[in-house]
């Protein structure tokens, strides 16, 4: 397996859920090394937290020089 520093691209993607006046609002933020399992593990962690009404908030693909925002190109895949 090759170390984090050995990735060209890294995926990042938050997800957040929205509290009651406050309260147990929060969020997960995560990275992963391809696209594939960036998607696999929102989809995963939206059904985990549906009880608590979670959505992805931001995911992006990184390189040491730039960065896409895939954001809206994600949720329209999901609906």
């Amino acid at each position: 397996m090759k170390r984090a520093d050995q990735y060209d691209v890294v995926y990042w993607f938050t997800l957040a859920w929205d509290g009651y006046e406050g309260m147990d609002e929060g969020e997960l933020t995560e990275s992963r090394y391809t696209y594939a399992h960036m998607l696999e593990s929102i989809n995963h962690y939206l059904e985990k937290y549906e009880k608590r009404g979670a959505y992805l908030e931001y995911c992006s693909m990184e390189t040491s020089t730039t960065y896409i925002d895939l954001t809206n190109k994600i949720r329209s895949k999901n609906g």
